[in-house]
């Protein structure tokens, strides 16, 4: 009965791990999301008033803890792909990274036309 309380005990321990890990997954995934919404919108505003676009987008994706990893402007609009390490391995599966995020976001210049610079 012990070994048998033991077992269910590991096994509930193994899937808290799980669970945690997808918790960490989620959250880097969220806040990818909110690192390219904030540098896309950078640097759409910078591609207007004639600065660096691409700089923008690097910083802002910076100051929320995001790595720059694509940027694509056509004139009308600007897409970034930015990238955030979820954090660390599975507790108790050393072999079982947590995958980082990686997240677009988009910004177009019809956002952009009723707004003074």
């Amino acid at each position: 009965m012990t070994a048998l309380l033991a077992g269910f005990l590991l096994i509930a321990l193994a899937w808290t791990s799980v669970v945690a890990g997808l918790g960490s997954y989620n959250e880097a995934v969220l806040k990818a999301g909110n690192a390219a919404d904030a540098a896309a919108l950078a640097a759409m505003q910078e591609q207007v008033t004639g600065g660096d676009p691409r700089q923008a987008a690097s910083e802002y994706a910076a100051a929320n803890g995001a790595k720059l990893v694509g940027f694509r402007s056509d004139g009308e609009s600007v897409t970034v792909t930015v990238r955030k390490s979820a954090g660390g391995e599975i507790a108790g599966f050393a072999d079982v990274a947590i995958p980082a995020a990686v997240v677009s976001g988009k910004a177009e210049l019809k956002d952009f036309d009723d707004r003074e610079f």
